[in-house]
């Protein structure tokens, strides 16, 4: 598919990019086809890139989110550390990040995103957060969507935040586990209703989470002010805040 002819007739007109979800490739051809149609780059907007940027500061861009002395973060579905590593540079000082990551394959790389955080100050737990400890299938993906599943292709070990890290002071959770956002949240009930820590959930997995989620949270701790932020094209990546 050509860029349309009528670009010429609109010479001070901004182009937006937006092919996004077929991936790097066709962004890359037609802003190619642009540039060889003549087209100056100040003309082009690259909304991919504005939606990447946007992603990469998901869980941490409230203008209102507090920030507290000594921030010790929970990151629950670590996947590869990313989030961890974007935490460290919001906190800029930390006392701890816990990284929760249950499959396998994404371990190794999430353990070395870590160590260049801080290896003293960083501990990568290889457990799923549930409401409770005990071992369920799991589709392990080595990748982004790796989740709890009835017929997963593996077993893996769970816990909960309230018996995992007893005895700690949490100041930040996130939340990012394919649909089991609710049992861990009932798994780290204590920390919540006793130390009100800053909650980054993401709720688009399941339709009812929207609702859910956040009525549960409150039964918790009533005294939550909740904030609800979209940072994709597509249905995914929608995260409550509460604070």
């Amino acid at each position: 598919m050509s860029p349309p002819k009528e670009i010429y007739a609109h010479p001070d007109s901004r182009i937006f990019l937006s092919v996004r979800k077929l991936g790097k490739h066709y962004q890359n051809e037609i802003a190619k086809q642009l540039a060889d149609m003549g087209i100056r780059e100040e003309r082009i907007v690259r909304v991919d890139k504005i939606i990447d940027a946007l992603e990469q500061k998901a869980y941490f861009d409230l203008t209102n989110l507090p920030h507290e002395k000594d921030e010790t973060f929970v990151d629950a579905g670590a996947f590869d550390g990313a989030s961890s590593r974007a935490f460290a540079e919001w906190a800029r000082d930390f006392c701890h990040i816990y990284a929760f990551e249950p499959d396998p394959q994404n371990i190794s790389a999430c353990k070395e995103t870590l160590k260049t955080i801080s290896e003293e100050r960083t501990t990568l737990l290889p457990y799923g957060v549930w409401r409770d400890r005990r071992e369920l299938r799991f589709n392990g993906l080595g990748k982004v969507g790796s989740n709890v599943a009835e017929h997963g292709n593996i077993c893996v070990p769970v816990t909960s935040i309230d018996e995992e890290l007893a005895g700690k002071r949490i100041t930040f959770i996130k939340m990012d586990i394919e649909g089991s956002e609710m049992e861990a949240l009932q798994g780290a009930a204590k920390t919540i209703r006793m130390q009100h820590p800053k909650l980054a959930i993401s709720i688009y997995h399941k339709p009812e989470d929207i609702l859910e989620l956040p009525h549960y949270i409150l039964s918790l701790n009533p005294k939550y002010r909740m904030y609800l932020r979209h940072y994709a094209l597509m249905k995914s990546e929608t995260v409550l805040y509460c604070l």
